[in-house]
This record gives structure tokens, sequence and C-alpha cells, in this order.
């Protein structure tokens, strides 16, 4: 019977030390895995305001947007 007591105080200790590593290093990755949920938040929020803002007023984003032109004029000279 103290064979069996022994056993289950060795397990007892082999699993609180278990608990305990695995705890500490969830810890210790706390601050990465915050910064990867926030740029996650961040990258969600700005993909859903700038297709909000685009369903509010589509046809004026394309009129605001101005033309490239298709051609440039001579050097400045001086420069």
């Amino acid at each position: 019977m103290q064979k069996a007591f022994n056993a289950l105080a060795g397990l007892s200790f082999v699993m609180s030390a278990g608990l305990l590593g695995a705890g500490l290093y969830g810890y210790s990755k706390l601050p990465e895995l915050q910064e990867q949920l926030i740029e996650s938040a961040k990258g969600m929020v700005t993909d859903l305001v700038s297709d909000a803002v685009v369903e509010a007023v589509p046809g004026k984003v394309e009129e605001m947007m101005p033309t490239l032109p298709t051609q440039t004029g001579p050097a400045i000279p001086g420069f």
C-alpha cells in the first residue's frame, strides 16, 4: 500500500511541475500573443472602416480621385 501512495505522490509532483512549467511558458509568451491580437484587430477595424466609408459614399470616392497626367512638361531651368 505504501508503494501505491509513493507512486501517486510522484505522479502528483510530475503533474504539478508540468503545470507550473506550462504556466510559466504561457506567461512568457503573453506579450507576443497580445501584439499579434492587437495587430490583427487593427487590420480588421481598418478593413471594416474603409469598406463602410466606400459603401456610404460610393460615387463620391471615384469623383474625388485626381486623374493622373498622361504626359509631363519640359524640365524647369535652373534646378
